[in-house]
């Protein structure tokens, strides 16, 4: 035993039973995705032994989550960058429009949040704007609108050495005639007044030949190179992580000769991992560098159901080299080495929510903004009730739904609803949401229970029966893309009353779409007006062993 080792071990015989403390050996290991679910995007940065990262939401809200860590394994929530109602307008956004690839960096004293607003209603669809924060866990700014940049997404910042800002982010292509071309643009900011100093360079138009939608720019520099990483070959099957380099920061760039450097495309669906790309570096505190980058873990066949998720890989490189990602194995791995840092003692994700705070865990989130009279958890101790409300499911609304992202690959799902129904519109219950166009009602309605698939914009009743009791639990276990729904009244026991549900529906695959699958509680009026409400004394989520 190690001198290292040895101290670990009266260190920790010292201090029990008060408290536990794990000492990390370069022989322990973590297990990807370390931020499991649809949290696609990732964009971090190191300031002194903290680490923080971003992820896109789209249309869901809070919006861009923040992560904080010590160890880049294990990670806290500590904010989201859009966390008030009047920083954007959500209502209305179809599916996958709104916040799109934040880009978080810190400098001076000042967290900085660049990402594309899009809502496809607007004359160009797209704008770029910049959140602030002098702490990361909030409050975040109003949006900086950067009005002097033309159609563009997945804006990122740099901070160079002597002193200047520069903004890049993806570009439309000029005279490119295959579909998907596109360039990286470069460009001086002024951060006093978030306006753009000068004339942009185009410093990248990807890789590949006939390169397609080179995207996701991140800059950082070493051994006097500029860095330009970016994701390219789009989201599904053939995306990839590449790079190149400048001793100008302006261009020209040197494409590397080994690109792409990272990508499972040529796996095809035979490796855990899919969809591998849109990365980003961090140089650790040990002179370590690690990455992380989204991916997605297939459930069946090919299908993406959890949607795009956050992995860290490591990289290795010498001194005016090219990184080497993934050493030895040129993948990302289900098990990997930890990094050399001191462990982060982070609290887990509670499997069941009780409703027993007077405020909502982060990891529940809502459809767009919520309306101001959705729910209370004020009513009951112990319980949440949701106020029956108009707005439906299958429309770009705000709909009365509360759920959380499916982050298991086998899961079970179960809550405990009262409701009675008072006209035939009214319904509550469970809800399985891929987006307006793919969900899936497991609910009381008029009398009934009742279980209904939305795909498109058909609608067809799966399950009915007699409603034994007001008073009711929903079970829906998961095996990965197989649901069984399970329904218990009252002191009774429970029935399986769908089995071996596919659920492909909730696929990226067949339903398209950025984002994942989620799942919570719900009720609406469906249209009607209502005084009527709906109350849940638990949710559970819990994995099941694969």
């Amino acid at each position: 035993m190690g001198f290292k080792y040895l101290l670990c071990f009266f260190y920790v015989i010292a201090i029990l039973p008060s408290k536990s403390l794990t000492c990390f050996s370069q022989s322990a290991t973590f297990t990807n995705p370390i931020i499991p679910g649809a949290y696609p995007d990732p964009s971090i940065c190191r300031v002194g032994d903290d680490y923080y990262l971003s992820n896109s939401s789209f249309e869901y809200f809070p919006g861009l989550p923040i992560w904080h860590s010590k160890d880049l394994v294990h990670w806290e929530h500590a904010s989201f960058g859009i966390h008030r109602k009047n920083q954007f307008k959500f209502e209305g956004l179809a599916s996958s429009a709104g916040a799109w690839a934040s880009s978080i960096s810190h400098h001076n004293g000042v967290f900085y949040l660049p990402f594309t607003w899009v809502d496809w209603r607007m004359k160009v669809g797209f704008k770029n704007v910049i959140l602030t924060a002098t702490d990361p866990a909030g409050p975040w700014s109003d949006p900086s609108i950067i009005t002097d940049t033309i159609w563009g997404i997945d804006p990122s910042l740099f901070f160079d050495e002597d002193g200047k800002a520069y903004w890049l982010m993806n570009h439309p292509a000029v005279g490119f005639s295959h579909p998907g071309a596109s360039s990286i643009m470069i460009q001086e900011i002024d951060l006093k007044t978030m306006k753009l100093v000068g004339n942009p360079s185009f410093i990248g138009r990807g890789a590949m030949l006939s390169s397609q939608y080179p995207e996701g720019p991140k800059l950082f520099k070493k051994d006097n190179f500029y860095y330009l990483v970016i994701a390219e070959g789009g989201t599904g099957q053939f995306h990839a992580v590449t790079i190149s380099r400048s001793k100008n920061i302006l261009g020209p760039y040197e494409s590397y000769e080994g690109n792409p450097i990272l990508t499972h495309r040529s796996l095809a669906y035979t490796h855990p991992f899919i969809n591998i790309g849109h990365a980003d570096f961090v140089q650790a505190a040990k002179d370590e560098w690690w990455m992380v980058c989204l991916g997605s873990r297939p459930l069946g066949a090919k299908d993406n159901i959890l949607g795009r998720e956050t992995f860290l890989v490591p990289v290795k490189w010498d001194k005016g080299e090219w990184p080497v990602i993934s050493p030895g194995y040129g993948q990302v791995r289900q098990v990997e080495k930890i990094p050399n840092l001191k462990n982060h003692q982070v609290a887990s994700i509670p499997t069941r929510d009780d409703f027993d705070s007077t405020r909502l865990s982060y990891v529940w989130t809502f459809i767009r903004t919520p309306n101001a009279n959705l729910y209370s958890l004020l009513e009951k101790k112990g319980s949440i009730k949701i106020n029956l409300l108009p707005t439906q499911l299958n429309k770009v609304e705000s709909p009365g739904f509360i759920g959380q992202r499916l982050r298991f690959r086998n899961g079970e799902m179960t809550t405990k609803a009262t409701f009675k129904s008072k006209s035939k519109n009214e319904e509550a219950g469970m809800v399985i949401y891929k987006s307006e166009k793919a969900f899936v009602k497991f609910v009381l309605n008029n009398k009934q229970i009742k279980i209904v698939q939305q795909k498109d914009s058909l609608e067809t009743t799966l399950y009915t029966a007699p409603l034994l009791s007001t008073t009711s639990e929903f079970k829906v276990i998961q095996r990965e893309n197989k649901f069984t729904f399970s329904y218990r009244p009252e002191g009774g026991s429970w029935t399986t009353v769908l089995d071996s549900y596919d659920g492909r529906i909730f696929s990226v695959e067949q339903s398209g779409g950025f984002m994942g699958t989620f799942v919570g509680v719900y009720g609406s009026s469906q249209g009607a007006p209502s005084k009527n409400s709906v109350t849940f004394d638990y949710f559970e989520y819990k994995p099941l062993e694969d």
